[in-house]
């Protein structure tokens, strides 16, 4: 055992422990707080509106992909990679188990890489393995059934194989093959991320200053991911006549978006029952609904960009207004309240019985240890969301000037996809769902950025963290 420093306080001893611990064991405390997080969020009902589409598309593909196989009247939305999944199972703790299990799997091999590579030091490493242990958040986004969780995971791994690939000696093109399939795959289940693969690729195609051999991994990458869309291509064609890459909810996300500006000068708000959206759509098409089917959908795109185009400084104001509710939003933090006993009226009675808590503490023991516990993780995890993605974006200016500065392709591509999260959401709008998706890179970029930071002032970080690590 380490002799501790002379002046290490009674504080800096117990953090430096902990953190000495947690680097140590940090992948089974992760799959035990995982395990806790999907037992408090295990009824929880994230797009369960959704779920019938993926049933619909289990029963398309059976069907050798016909799209009127069901009576569904939305083929091209959402996109069909959930409902491959349901072909195996629907079963939700088997789904959790998987999503969960490809999650922690890859936030490890994520640790592993930063470590290995040099990019986080000791005690930023530390600080980064603590913060994955209680980012309750992070567990529960993937204890949902959604698509969401399988996607962001196959693109982390995607983006750690491309890394690889791109700066190791010994690295083949198979494993840049496996990536590029690996974020293909990705985008069967989200498609909102169908041009990021280009961003990709011209960082990378810039950080190496457009040599032949590095452009030629590029197109094999490349190439790679947008195989993996060819077989929806070819579906949505069947479907709908056209050849599509994406499903076609985007015209209706956009328009609505515009109503997330309280009192705006088009007069739209930000539901699907919108009166100026179903106005327009039952004019021009002669019924209102649905909205997702490819002509509604490049209709209501038109109307998008005209009414940007006739009202600029509004749209200017409408990003404003989501980029400050963006900052103190939060993430997806769980529905730890949700029953079958009370739904679907669990949020109020949780809300209420959470207020009167705090405002009469005395009356703790009137609560059962299940609601104490389920009260308190589900306000830290709100909190920890917060925090995490503030001081993520107040720190950004600073990893991204040292990304810049090093040529680091690997934090520079970690910036591409804050920023082209942040970008969708400011256009569209925020939810909270939206931020999870990009949790974890947050974090890894707090933990980046306070380690720049002490760099740049050694002072910074004087303290507790400074035992546990090299200065």
């Amino acid at each position: 055992m380490a002799t501790p420093r002379p002046e290490e306080t009674g504080c800096q001893k117990w953090i430096r422990l902990t953190l000495t611990f947690a680097s140590r064991h940090f992948l089974p405390l992760m799959a035990g707080m995982s395990l806790l997080v999907m037992g408090l969020n295990f009824d929880s009902q994230g797009m369960s509106g959704i779920l019938p589409h993926y049933r619909d598309f289990r029963q398309i593909i059976l069907s050798g992909f016909d799209p009127h196989a069901v009576p569904q009247a939305t083929p091209t939305f959402p996109m069909w990679g959930y409902g491959w999944v349901f072909l195996i199972t629907e079963n939700r703790l088997a789904l959790f188990l998987f999503q969960n299990a490809l999650a922690v799997a890859s936030a490890y091999f994520l640790v592993r890489h930063l470590e290995s590579s040099g990019r986080l030091q000791e005690k930023s490493a530390s600080a980064l393995k603590c913060f994955l242990i209680v980012s309750i958040p992070w567990y529960a986004f993937h204890s949902v059934r959604w698509p969401y969780s399988t996607a962001v995971s196959l693109i982390l791994l995607s983006l750690l194989g491309w890394v690889r690939g791109m700066t190791a000696p010994t690295a083949g093109i198979r494993g840049l093959i496996a990536s590029g399939l690996a974020f293909g795959l990705a985008l069967n289940f989200r498609s909102d991320y169908y041009l990021m693969p280009v961003g990709w690729a011209l960082i990378t195609a810039a950080v190496f200053n457009f040599r032949i051999r590095e452009l030629r991994k590029i197109a094999v990458w490349t190439v790679s991911v947008y195989l993996m869309l060819v077989p929806w291509a070819l579906y949505a064609k069947k479907a709908t006549g056209h050849y599509l890459l994406t499903s076609t909810n985007s015209g209706a996300v956009l328009f609505m978006g515009l109503g997330t500006l309280p009192d705006n000068t088009w007069g739209i708000t930000p539901f699907d029952g919108d009166p100026l959206l179903r106005s327009l759509v039952k004019e021009k098409f002669g019924e209102v609904t649905p909205y997702t089917v490819y002509e509604k959908d490049r209709f209501l795109k038109q109307e998008f960009f005209k009414r940007v185009a006739d009202d600029p400084g509004e749209f200017a104001r409408k990003v404003f207004y989501t980029f400050r509710t963006l900052l103190l939003g939060g993430v997806y933090h769980g529905e730890f309240y949700e029953s079958p006993d009370c739904h679907p009226d669990c949020y109020r009675q949780f809300t209420e019985r959470r207020i009167h808590l705090f405002h009469h503490p005395l009356r703790i023991f009137n609560y059962a240890p299940s609601e104490l516990a389920a009260i308190a993780l589900h306000t830290a995890s709100a909190l920890i969301g917060i925090f995490v993605v503030f001081f993520s974006l107040a720190l950004s200016p600073c990893t991204l000037y040292v990304s810049l500065k090093q040529k680091d392709v690997f934090f520079l591509l970690l910036l591409a996809i804050l920023a082209y999260q942040t970008l969708l959401i400011l256009i569209s709008n925020f939810l909270n769902s939206y931020m999870a998706n990009v949790y974890l890179y947050h974090l890894v970029n707090l933990c980046y950025g306070f380690q720049e930071l002490g760099k740049i002032s050694p002072s910074f970080l004087k303290g507790p963290l400074r035992a546990n690590g090299k200065n």
